[in-house]
């Protein structure tokens, strides 16, 4: 961070970097040399600085959680809500699924820190275990118990079927639709305004509708669905992942990406979907011993597509 000058420049110098790029504090007058009236106390804080800020508390919710889990399972480890708490040790690939993919909407932010926060007040309270602050407590930072999180009201954003995994299927088959009624379980879906829609479709053979809207401008996140596998699936025995589908509609292209169990992706790229019922086969070009997610998506969408999905599966051939 730089205050007054930095970079090798002098104070007051313009340099080729961005309005603010990089800086978290800022001196306390608006044209240095010139001005060098104090309008504030300085030095001035920013938002960038704030949400610094929102991170390290969002990373002692977690160690708060974490610490919590451990506590109520060493005391009962029969007490229900331990599961649930898991589960919210486990990020959706909604919220963030890597390091430069992540969403930008504060409200589903906002959503996931409440149950986090309240899952902290039920697990306390049905294990009659408090929530242990004082290894994230400091003379400056204290972390008072009594003001986990004050409420918050913002919509259910991720569907419930989002903290599951997919259900275990034969081999080779990845998703079976037909065998699943909505919602989905196992299927995280992006939030995006307007909102996709990921459903039953009432047709024969094709059970599960897909629909990606149209892209808005303005909007922050283009519409996606993450297929989060149950264990592990080693690919490379295999020549392609095969999509059953129909499009409803004139011929246009997906996206897809699959990941290991940490986020990181294996291979990525994109595929034409024919209109009409029929087979769009993804090949596997490189190994991929540990597929733990699949995405499907599109980059800003023309129009809106519609897809119909009967199963998901892996193919020799």
């Amino acid at each position: 961070m730089s205050y007054v000058e930095g970079y090798g420049y002098k104070p007051g110098q313009i340099s080729y970097w961005g309005n603010g790029d990089g800086r978290y504090l800022y001196p306390a007058n608006t044209n240095f040399p010139d001005d060098r009236q104090r309008y504030i106390d300085g030095p001035a804080g920013s938002v960038r600085w704030e949400l610094v800020r929102d991170g390290i508390e969002e990373y002692e919710y977690f160690s708060l959680l974490k610490d919590l889990i451990a506590r109520a399972k060493s005391k009962d480890a029969s007490i229900p809500a331990i599961a649930e708490a898991e589960k919210l040790l486990d990020v959706p690939a909604a919220i963030v699924s890597e390091l430069t993919v992540y969403t930008k909407n504060p409200e589903l932010l906002n959503a996931y820190r409440e149950r986090i926060a309240r899952m902290l007040e039920s697990l306390s309270a049905k294990s009659a275990l408090p929530v242990n602050t004082a290894p994230l407590r400091s003379a400056r930072f204290p972390v008072p118990p009594a003001k986990i999180l004050p409420p918050v009201s913002a919509p259910a954003a991720l569907p419930a079927a989002s903290a599951a995994s997919a259900p275990t299927f034969a081999p080779g088959i990845l998703y079976d639709f037909s065998a699943v009624k909505a919602p989905f379980a196992g299927w995280d879906i992006r939030t995006t305004t307007p909102p996709m829609v990921f459903t039953a479709s009432g047709e024969s053979g094709f059970p599960a509708r897909l629909i990606y809207p149209e892209w808005q401008s303005g909007s922050t996140e283009w519409p996606a669905v993450v297929l989060k596998l149950s264990g592990s699936h080693d690919f490379q025995p295999y020549k392609a992942v095969v999509l059953d589908v129909k499009n409803t509609g004139s011929e246009f292209r997906i996206e897809y990406r699959f990941d290991d169990e940490n986020s990181k992706p294996y291979a990525s790229g994109s595929i034409s979907v024919p209109a009409g019922a029929g087979t769009i086969r993804i090949p596997i070009e490189k190994p991929m011993p540990n597929v733990r997610k699949m995405h499907i998506f599109m980059t800003k969408p023309k129009t809106q597509q519609e897809l119909l999905l009967r199963r998901i599966t892996l193919s020799r051939e």
